[in-house]
Order: C-alpha cells, then sequence, then structure tokens
C-alpha cells in the first residue's frame, strides 16, 4: 500500500469526522485540524493511533495555516492530499455544533490561504492532490459552488506542472475520497469531480 499524509480542514464536523476515519483505516496518516482539535478526538473515537495528528486551526489565519503545514511536514514528511471544506459541506445533524459563521469573503480568504499553504508543502516535493468540497446547492455555508469550482480551475491550470491536482468535489461524492479504486492500490480519484 501507498501510504500518504492527508490533511483535513474542519475534521470535526460529521463529513470531516467520516473521511478522516476512513483515511486511518485505509493505512494513511491524518493530520486533522478544526477549531476544536478535542473535538475532533471525541468524534473520531478509537480509530485515533500515533497517525493521527489533531490541531487547531483557523483557516482564515495565514499565519496559523502557516504553522499547521510546517507541524504536518514535521510530523509526517508530506503533505500528499489536502481535503478543505469539511465543515462548510457537512450535513447538520440534530446534536451536531453549528457551522461557525463566516461571510463571504472570510469563506475565500481561507480558500486561498489553505490553498497557498499546501501548495507549498506539494510544490517542493513534486505532487500531491487538493480536494475543495462544495456545499449542497441551497446551503448558506462557505463559498459559491462556481466560486471554488472556477477557483480550483484556475489553479489546477497553473499547478498541473508540479504534479499537483486540483478539483472542486460536491459533498455528497466525499466520502469516497479515502476508499481505494478497485483492483488498485492508489486511492481513487474522483472523475466527476
Amino acid at each position: 500500500m501507498n501510504r500518504q499524509t492527508w490533511f483535513v480542514t474542519g475534521a470535526a464536523s460529521r463529513l470531516g469526522a467520516d473521511i478522516v476515519r476512513a483515511a486511518l483505516v485505509a493505512g494513511h496518516h491524518v493530520v486533522a485540524t478544526d477549531a476544536d482539535p478535542l473535538a475532533v478526538l471525541r468524534r473520531i473515537g478509537d480509530v485515533a493511533d500515533a497517525r493521527l495528528l489533531a490541531l487547531p486551526l483557523d483557516e482564515v489565519d495565514a499565519r496559523e495555516v502557516g504553522v499547521a503545514v510546517k507541524a504536518a511536514v514535521a510530523r509526517f514528511g508530506a503533505i500528499d492530499v489536502l481535503v478543505h471544506g469539511a465543515a462548510d459541506a457537512s450535513p447538520q445533524g440534530e446534536f451536531d455544533a453549528p457551522a461557525s459563521a463566516r461571510d463571504f469573503s472570510a469563506s475565500v480568504r481561507a480558500l486561498f490561504n489553505i490553498t497557498r499553504g499546501a501548495l507549498e508543502a506539494m510544490r517542493a516535493q513534486g505532487a500531491g492532490r487538493i480536494h475543495h468540497l462544495v456545499p449542497e446547492p441551497g446551503t448558506r455555508r462557505g463559498p459559491a459552488l462556481f466560486s471554488i469550482a472556477g477557483f480550483c480551475e484556475a489553479v489546477a491550470a497553473d499547478v498541473t506542472p508540479f504534479g499537483v491536482e486540483v478539483s472542486a468535489v460536491p459533498a455528497h461524492a466525499a466520502g469516497r475520497l479515502a476508499r481505494p479504486a478497485v483492483g488498485s492500490d492508489r486511492d481513487e480519484v474522483l472523475e466527476e469531480a
């Protein structure tokens, strides 16, 4: 198996925790970030082990993003996969804490900051995948679908020569990110994203 390092934002959300668990079960290292890293650990449960690093992160703060990226690289040597936006794309359950309200400007800054931070590490290693999760249509969380998709398209054109893939992934398809492709030892890359 090709062990990778996953960096997941919004990891205390239901969707974020599902992605973190799936990546851990698949044998990967995971850097799980959220405003409350203890909530990440509570939500992940008994799957948490030495392959998990839970970190506090305010994605709107570029300095904090830089610190988290450096901590991930120092601990696991690389960031192979970034999954961003799990909190905004996560369905809200009856017992879930409400998603933090951010205005459009803050959501866009978070998108830029986390992409810039991960790209620095991925360009240095010559490979990586960035998946920005897109909230379901009609939700009022996060940047709009077309904003995220347009951003991903523009960034992808610039970073493909560095071996980095960038995609916008619909929230309903996010659960497949960490599942191994049938008959393959590498992770599935969503074709529809």
